[in-house]
């Protein structure tokens, strides 16, 4: 699958320095279709998908079953790329903000300063 969006999607939003999560994972033809399932439902917009990811979260979360490494990934890779952008958007409203005059942030200029020169350190993949 080399040159795969879903798995570069997958790699770049998965922390590798999380100690629950397996070093290599080895896809079978279930996690294949999920996977593209997962992302099927993504690229449609459908609310089934965040449905089915907070599922896999709970499961993880209380080990109501046996955790499939495959669910790990997906929903822990999902979450991280939800929070980069979340980031990233308020980074960019928060510089936005600061150059109108009346806004009440203004004064914080010295720290998007900051942010605009480490913003490919803040945002780079984990």
């Amino acid at each position: 699958m080399k040159g795969n969006y879903k798995l570069r999607f997958l790699n770049k939003n998965n922390k590798n320095s999380d100690e629950n999560k397996p070093d290599t994972i080895e896809f079978d033809e279930n996690d294949n279709k999920k996977i593209n399932g997962v992302f099927d439902a993504f690229d449609e917009g459908d609310v089934n998908y965040f449905e089915f990811l907070a599922s896999i979260e709970c499961n993880i979360e209380f080990e109501i079953c046996q955790q499939n490494n495959t669910d790990i990934l997906i929903s822990s890779s999902f979450m991280n790329a939800f929070l980069r952008k979340i980031c990233k958007l308020g980074v960019e409203w928060v510089i936005k903000e600061t150059k109108d005059v009346n806004s009440p942030i203004k004064h914080l200029e010295f720290i998007t300063d900051f942010l605009i020169s480490n913003l490919s350190v803040l945002f780079a993949p984990n």
